[in-house]
């Protein structure tokens, strides 16, 4: 008989670690388990989607038996909803997905913010926008409590929310959200201050974008010059060796915003 997968059998010791072995899962479950996951698999291979379904399904019931907060639960619920998410049947990964954030809501797991962002994104290919931006603000802020503004990764996160905004025509909130990230960044010492030449190039193209070429030309501007200075006092940074493949293009946008501007203003 096949052994059990690596990863079940490091979540069944961390999960025995963590109750002291009061419960340890009986070992038919986890052979079980290892089995359907298998079989599903296979029969996703040889493209047999009904099949798959039902085994997925059928393993995830399985893995309920350890208990709906048990991290093998909830890794099956989410082979379950990338099997929906590959055939784009939305509507069953969504709920899919809700299944698995109740789960992650009831420890406050931070696994909480990657399955908001993909309801976000599910909710986006159901062209359900307000749903999509509430998926991705909750996700927004519950990265910012646990990380704190600063980090790298709400970095990451409000440039998304952003481009969300953006494309649910809520440029006032896209806006607003740059220009935070842009004022919170510009404080910031040393090579870390290149940072600010996401949010300048972001409001730059939103303006462009628009055909405001007047307020695009000086994010464009401003981030050229931080760029030049970190070139100058920062050469060798990973910031500066990061932002140096994005030099010749913005210099080519800011020419084509600059000529944009002066036939608007004649």
């Amino acid at each position: 008989m096949r052994r059990p997968p690596l990863w079940l059998l490091i979540l069944l010791l961390l999960a025995n670690l963590g109750s002291g072995f009061a419960a340890s899962p009986a070992p038919n479950v986890i052979e079980t388990l290892d089995q359907l996951l298998h079989q599903a698999q296979k029969a996703k291979d040889q493209e047999e989607g009904e099949k798959a379904e039902a085994l997925y399904r059928q393993a995830v019931d399985v893995a309920a038996t350890l208990g709906t907060t048990h991290e093998a639960y909830q890794a099956t619920l989410l082979e379950l909803a990338n099997f929906y998410d590959r055939h784009q049947r939305w509507a069953e990964s969504l709920t899919t997905y809700e299944r698995l954030l109740q789960s992650y809501n009831e420890i406050e797991s931070p696994a909480r913010i990657g399955t908001l962002e993909m309801m976000g994104d599910v909710y986006g290919h159901l062209g359900q926008l307000p749903q999509k931006m509430a998926c991705y603000e909750e996700a927004l802020d519950l990265q910012i409590e646990m990380m704190g503004e600063n980090h790298p990764q709400v970095g990451n996160a409000q440039k998304r929310m952003a481009k969300v905004y953006l494309d649910a025509g809520e440029l006032e909130k896209s806006r607003d959200l740059l220009e935070r990230m842009l004022a919170l960044r510009m404080n910031f010492s040393g090579a870390s201050q290149l940072s600010a030449v996401g949010p300048l190039v972001d409001l730059g193209r939103m303006y462009k974008q628009q055909q405001a070429y007047t307020q695009a030309k000086p994010y464009y501007e401003q981030a050229l010059a931080l760029m030049k200075m970190g070139a100058k006092e920062y050469p060798k940074s990973l910031e500066m060796l990061m932002l140096q493949p994005l030099l010749p293009q913005l210099r080519e946008e800011l020419k084509e915003v600059t000529v944009a501007a002066k036939k608007q203003a004649d």
